[in-house]
This record gives C-alpha cells, sequence and structure tokens, in this order.
C-alpha cells in the first residue's frame, strides 16, 4: 500500500465517497473539538492487511507539542480480522446510513465514516459521536458498534504509544 494511494473518493453524482476496490472496509474517526484532535483512518484490504492514517494536535515523542501524521501499515490483529469477516457475511442492509442526533446539533462532537464495500457498491455510514449512543435495534449493528469500538481501542493503543 504506497503511501500516494488514493483509498476513497467523493463520487459527485451519489454525493457519497467510494471505496478503492481493493479494500473491503474503511473506518474514519475523528475525535471532535479535544486536546489531541485525534484523527485516524484505517483501511482494510482484502487479504486483511491495514493502512493506518493517524494525526493529531497533541505533542508526541516525534515532534513536541506539535501536530504529527503518521502511516502505519501492517497484518490486521486476529481478533479484529475475526469480527471484519463476520461483519462482511451480515446482511448490511440493515444499517442505517446515518446516525445522527434528531433536533440537535453538537459541532464539537466526535464522528465516524464506515465505508464497506460490498457487491461492487461502496455502502456509507455516518455516525455522529458513538454508535453505543444510539437505539440499536438489530445484531447487524450491535456486530458493527463492536468492531468500530475494537477498531478505536487498537488505535488509541497505539496512539498511546506514541505519544
Amino acid at each position: 500500500m504506497a503511501p500516494s494511494k488514493r483509498y476513497r473518493t467523493f463520487n459527485n453524482d451519489t454525493t457519497k465517497f467510494d471505496l478503492d476496490s481493493d479494500f473491503i472496509l474503511a473506518i474514519i474517526h475523528y475525535d471532535g473539538f479535544s486536546e489531541r484532535l485525534l484523527h485516524f483512518e484505517v483501511f482494510i484490504d482484502k487479504n486483511f492487511n491495514f493502512c493506518c492514517l493517524l494525526d493529531s494536535f497533541k505533542g508526541s515523542i516525534l515532534n513536541s507539542n506539535e501536530a504529527f501524521k503518521l502511516e502505519l501499515t501492517s497484518i490486521l490483529p486476529d481478533n479484529i480480522k475475526e469480527q471484519v469477516a463476520h461483519l462482511l457475511l451480515q446482511n448490511l442492509g440493515d444499517i442505517n446510513e446515518k446516525y445522527t442526533f434528531e433536533n440537535l446539533a453538537i459541532t464539537d462532537i466526535g464522528s465516524q465514516l464506515i465505508l464497506v464495500n460490498n457487491n461492487n457498491e461502496t455502502i456509507n455510514i455516518s455516525i455522529e459521536g458513538e454508535l453505543k449512543n444510539y437505539n440499536l435495534v438489530n445484531k447487524n449493528e450491535r456486530i458493527l458498534e463492536k468492531l468500530i469500538s475494537d477498531i478505536r481501542i487498537w488505535i488509541e493503543n497505539l496512539y498511546e504509544k506514541i505519544i
């Protein structure tokens, strides 16, 4: 996975993102307005390799009190790999495209964008805050919530080792 690769592109016709066909899943996470302003994008390919683009404004061992960007590539941890494979076997049609707080706009809240390549189409799932804060009514939403949570914990642990 080359650093200059375009992992996702915006499709003006559908007004959604298209995930590059080499990948099966992407999770794009923004902390929201926080001290560190952590942002990461995890792209998982068909062989369960990953590329993680990570950036933050909190000081680190790399740059004292300045923003940093880092790209990590490797094989996905087994527990995450199993969850991704399980999610891809599910009917994703019963997962909403958008999870937003009705009648309320919280501009500094974190968010996630999940992109799933399924039958030559990219499914876009946009989440304000965390999925666990919504009334999850079906098992596929709970499977997705667990995967997002575990990926966030895994990336948070990588991030803590860097700073």
